[in-house]
């Protein structure tokens, strides 16, 4: 899902939490006498109406937390059983997993004789460091120290400073 789509459903969002801002306004005019049932009636009709148009586009927009634990768990599942699905599958299915693994492609350095893969789908490689942190456990258990920040400087270490040449 991209920036746009995630905008998009915030702004879907925002407007059903106005509509129901509007329904209970309407609902509260209702009870205190200051409109009548026909009018209570007319509105609420429209205001459901167009909060259930709304709903529906939200649903629609696949930007849940219920998709995206599919999507990832779909995801895991797919990389655990790539060795048997490359050796399984024919010439299609294996150039698909290729490009899915790597989107830019492969290519091949003839100055070193070495194939070269220029980036890695970010969830194999997300994947790939995690079980790498794993397996040097002694016990499996996973330390997120990859999100670290890679800015900082060692101790003790003091960066140049420009000066002015005089």
């Amino acid at each position: 899902m991209n920036k746009e789509q995630i905008d998009e459903a915030k702004v879907l969002n925002t407007k059903a939490a106005e509509l129901d801002i509007k329904l209970d306004r309407l609902e509260e005019r209702f009870v205190f006498e200051e409109i009548s049932k026909v009018q209570y009636d007319k509105f609420k009709s429209k205001l459901e109406s167009e909060k259930n148009k709304i709903t529906e586009l939200v649903s629609n927009s696949a930007f849940n937390s219920s998709n995206l634990k599919k999507s990832i768990d779909k995801a895991l599942n797919f990389a655990l059983n790539l060795p048997s699905l490359w050796q399984s599958g024919n010439i299609e299915v294996k150039r698909s997993l290729q490009f899915m693994l790597f989107p830019e492609g492969i290519g091949y350095d003839f100055k070193n004789d070495r194939l070269r893969t220029f980036r890695v789908n970010s969830i194999f490689s997300a994947i790939a460091s995690i079980s790498d942190k794993l397996g040097a456990n002694k016990n499996g258990t996973f330390q997120n120290n990859f999100e670290k920040s890679r800015l900082v400087t060692p101790e003790g270490f003091k960066p140049p400073t420009l000066r002015a040449e005089i």
